[in-house]
C-alpha cells in the first residue's frame, strides 16, 4: 500500500475512535491516552520518503493524542485533560520498565535478539517521547484554554482554539522528541538533515491539525446529542 494513503487511513481510524467513545463517557477518553502513545513509539521508525523527506506513519497516532486533550479540555475541563497527559505518562513508564525487564531476562536467544533488535532505538525514543510529551501536551492545555478565555464557546472558536493550541505545541513537541530521539542518528547524521526532519514533520502534524478539525467539530455535535 502507498504510504501515504496508509498515513491518511491511520489517521482517519485515529481521530475516529475518540468520537466513537464519547457515548462512554471520559474515562474511555482518558484510557486511550497510553493507548496512542505507545502504540506511537513502537512504530516511530516506520519511516517513508515524501518528496525528498523522510516521514513517519506514526505522526498520525501521535497527533491522536492532542485531539483527545482537545476534546477533554472542551468538554470535562482542563484538570481531566491533564488527567489523560499524566495516565500517558505512566503508560509509558510501565512500558519502559517492561521492556528492560524483559529484555534483560534469560529467555529463548532467537527471542531475545527479536526483541533485542526491534526495542535497541525505543528507550531513546521514550526518553524524547516522555520529555516532548509533558511539555507539549500541557502546553497545549494551557493554549486551548487560553484561547477558549478569548474566543469563548462559539463554533468559530473551537475552530481557533483547536488549530492554534495543536500547531503550536506540535511544533515543541517535535523539535524537543526530534533531538533526544534521533540526534546523530541515523538517518539524521548531521543536525540540518535534523532540522529538515522537524520542520517538514511538523507540516504534516499541521496538515493532520486540519484533517482532526473534522472530527473535533463532529465531537460537538455528539457532546450535544448526549
Amino acid at each position: 500500500m502507498n504510504p501515504l494513503v496508509s498515513f491518511f487511513i491511520i489517521a482517519i481510524v485515529t481521530f475516529s475512535i475518540p468520537l466513537m467513545l464519547m457515548r462512554y463517557g471520559k474515562n474511555f477518553l482518558i484510557g486511550l491516552m497510553p493507548i496512542y502513545l505507545i502504540t506511537a513509539n513502537v512504530f516511530a521508525e516506520s519511516f517513508f520518503t515524501f518528496y525528498g523527506t523522510i516521514q513517519s506513519l506514526a505522526v498520525p497516532i501521535y497527533c491522536g493524542t492532542f485531539l483527545l486533550t482537545d476534546i477533554l479540555s472542551e468538554y470535562y475541563g482542563r484538570k481531566e485533560s491533564q488527567k489523560a497527559v499524566w495516565l500517558g505518562f505512566a503508560g509509558q513508564i510501565f512500558f519502559v520498565l517492561m521492556m528492560f525487564i524483559i529484555i534483560n531476562s534469560d529467555i529463548l536467544p532467537d527471542k531475545l535478539a527479536v526483541y533485542q533488535s526491534t526495542f535497541k532505538v525505543i528507550p531513546r525514543l521514550i526518553l524524547g517521547s516522555m520529555i516532548a510529551y509533558l511539555v507539549s501536551q500541557f502546553m497545549n492545555v494551557y493554549f486551548y484554554n487560553k484561547i477558549w478565555d478569548i474566543t469563548g464557546r462559539t463554533d468559530k472558536g473551537l475552530f481557533w482554539r483547536n488549530n492554534i493550541s495543536t500547531i503550536l505545541a506540535q511544533f515543541l513537541d517535535t523539535t524537543i522528541i526530534m533531538f533526544v530521539a534521533f540526534y546523530n542518528s541515523p538517518p539524521f547524521e548531521t543536525t540540518a538533515k535534523l532540522w529538515a526532519f522537524i520542520f517538514t514533520t511538523w507540516l504534516f502534524k499541521v496538515v493532520v491539525a486540519y484533517i482532526d478539525f473534522p472530527f473535533m467539530f463532529a465531537s460537538k455535535k455528539i457532546n450535544n446529542a448526549k
